[in-house]
């Protein structure tokens, strides 16, 4: 998986199929981190595709993310799905934007907190949500 990885971000994701990206994942859900981690990797590269699954990534960045693991991949993915406001809609509801409050109480490091506000603040600025509008 690593190797697809390197490989797909060296030609930017155009070696891989649709069959390719459909396999990659399904690798989301494989309970073995460093796998789930580089699947999400490949995937969180090819995020403006319109051949990947960008909800069910959202969510294993998401779990991620409330799991303490590949922190700065996984909050950059769901940032940058802030600044979409077709998606910001679809992807951040009060359920979501609770979530994200709740990792500023972990003793994650200064970045991701920053990131968590911004996340939170372009939720605003949508004003998408009841849980922050």
């Amino acid at each position: 998986m690593k190797a697809i990885y390197h490989n797909s971000t060296s030609t930017q994701g155009k070696c891989l199929t649709q069959n390719h990206i459909q396999q990659i994942e399904k690798c989301i859900d494989d309970p073995h981190q460093e796998f789930k981690k580089y699947a999400i990797k490949i995937l969180s590269t090819l995020a403006d595709s319109k051949e990947i699954n960008y909800c069910k990534l959202f969510n294993a960045c998401l779990n991620q993310l409330e799991s303490s693991v590949d922190l700065e991949q996984s909050i950059s993915y769901i940032n940058e799905q802030t600044k979409d406001p077709k998606r910001c809609k679809e992807l951040f509801d009060e359920k979501t934007i609770s979530r994200i409050s709740n990792l500023l109480k972990k003793p994650f490091d200064d970045k991701i907190k920053v990131y968590c506000c911004e996340i939170i603040n372009n939720c605003l600025e949508y004003s998408f949500t009841k849980a922050i509008g």
